[in-house]
């Protein structure tokens, strides 16, 4: 297996970590087509143009380590179908929305301004959730994705950053083919890591991250669920994401690694 990583100055110690288990290259155009394995891990390089880096890595003899169709079945939020009941309600279309969803947290399919929490993400009512989604529709980054409404669910909140962003108790799960890859809190910016309760995520969460996992890996190979405790003590899946294009979040690049490189390798982890 290799990596096409797009690299920046944000990701280098990321880039470097990665070039210690795998061929790493910056450009499509350097992987190695003579390689036994054929899998590609696309890191941060996949869009804006899947279907044309698929095309050229298929003409190459590789292929992604997840297939656009299996891309798009969490891009397009096709897997809330399948866990329904563990995640949070959602809805498509402003104007079918019931009165008693709201408030409401609203984003891209993919995306969020998390950063501008209080004027671009949450929604106390309908006049606001139409204002919000008149901005987000111009969003260059959001508008595209297509804009996705959720019941807001008050989750356990560690910290509130600025402009009213909540640090909730929120985790960071890596899956290949249901088998669990590295895992740890979600909020890399949190200010006081003594507010962080592993105990508590190892006995509860993890099990129920690993039971939502199978429920998804019929669908795509390389994935990421983010879950959350609300403030009743219950778990509930915040999202999904392609692997190749999630950030790590509090995870240690080299952990991450370690881990990945055994498991697409040998299809088993061990200590």
């Amino acid at each position: 297996m290799q990596v096409y990583f797009r690299k920046n100055s944000d990701n280098i110690d990321e880039y470097n970590i990665c070039s210690n288990y795998f061929n790493t290259v910056p450009f499509r155009t350097l992987l190695k087509s003579d390689l036994i394995d054929k899998r590609v891990i696309c890191r941060y390089s996949a869009l804006p143009y899947y279907p044309e880096v698929e095309r050229d890595l298929n003409n190459m003899g590789l292929v992604p380590i997840n297939t656009f169709i299996q891309h798009d079945y969490i891009a397009s939020m096709g897997w809330l179908e399948d866990i329904t009941e563990y995640t949070f309600p959602t809805y498509f279309n402003l104007y079918s929305i019931p009165a008693d969803a709201y408030p409401l947290v609203i984003k891209g399919k993919t995306n969020s301004r998390k950063f501008e929490w209080d004027t671009k993400m949450f929604a106390v009512d309908r006049k606001q959730a139409l204002d919000i989604t008149r901005e987000l529709n111009y969003d260059p980054l959001i508008g595209p994705q297509g804009l996705v409404y959720r019941k807001y669910i008050e989750l356990e909140t560690l910290e509130i950053g600025i402009n009213g962003m909540r640090m909730t108790n929120e985790w960071r799960c890596f899956f290949y083919k249901g088998i669990l890859i590295a895992s740890d809190y979600y909020w890399s910016i949190i200010d006081d890591l003594s507010l962080i309760d592993y105990d508590d995520f190892n006995k509860n969460g993890l099990p129920f991250v690993t039971n939502i996992a199978q429920k998804i890996k019929e669908n795509v190979d390389f994935f990421v669920i983010d879950i959350a405790k609300d403030i009743t003590g219950k778990w509930w899946v915040v999202e999904l994401n392609d692997g190749q294009m999630s950030g790590l979040s509090l995870i240690e690049p080299e952990l991450f690694y370690t881990e990945l490189y055994k498991v697409v390798k040998y299809g088993v982890l061990w200590d």
